[in-house]
C-alpha cells in the first residue's frame, strides 16, 4: 500500500474516488480485523499447551525463527475483604494507596515490587490480599 497525502479540498470527482478508496480501505480492514480474530482464537488455544510443555520440561523461552517465545508470569493482588485491605494497608504504613478504597494496579505493583526486592510484605496485608499469578505464552523478535 502506498501512503499519499489527502488533498487540500475534495471536487466531485476526487470526493468519489477519495469514498471509492475508502471503501476499499474499509473492506480491507475488515479482511485483516477477521483474520486477526481467526489468528487471536488460535493462539489462546495454543497457549495452554505451551504453557503446560514449558512447565513440564522446566522451560522458560524456546527461539523460533528469529521469534522467542516464551513464559511471562505476572502478579496480582486482589482483596479478601475490601475493609480489611484498607485497615491493612493504612497499619503497613501505605495510607498514600488509600482514597476511599484503593487502586488495585497500585496495590499488584506493590506487591510486585516487594516480590522483586525481598521484602516480606506486612502481616496484616498478607492477611487481607490473596496474591495470583497469571502465566501467559508471549513472543518478540529474537
Amino acid at each position: 500500500m502506498t501512503k499519499t497525502s489527502a488533498p487540500e479540498a475534495a471536487t466531485p470527482a476526487s470526493a468519489t474516488n477519495l469514498a471509492r478508496e475508502f471503501a476499499g480501505l474499509k473492506h480491507k480492514r475488515d479482511e485483516l480485523e477477521a483474520h486477526l480474530d481467526t489468528v487471536k482464537a488460535r493462539m489462546a488455544q495454543i497457549e495452554p499447551v505451551l504453557l503446560d510443555f514449558f512447565a513440564s520440561n522446566d522451560m522458560q523461552s524456546l527461539k523460533i525463527g528469529g521469534v522467542q517465545v516464551y513464559v511471562q508470569r505476572q502478579v496480582f493482588a486482589s482483596a479478601t475483604d475490601k475493609p480489611k485491605a484498607v485497615r491493612a494497608l493504612k497499619t503497613a504504613g501505605l495510607k498514600e494507596l488509600v482514597t476511599t478504597g484503593y487502586n488495585t494496579n497500585s496495590i499488584s505493583a506493590l506487591f510486585r515490587e516487594y516480590e522483586r526486592d525481598g521484602v516480606v510484605p506486612h502481616p496484616a496485608l498478607r492477611a487481607a490480599f490473596t496474591i495470583t499469578e497469571k502465566f501467559s505464552i508471549r513472543a518478540r523478535k529474537a
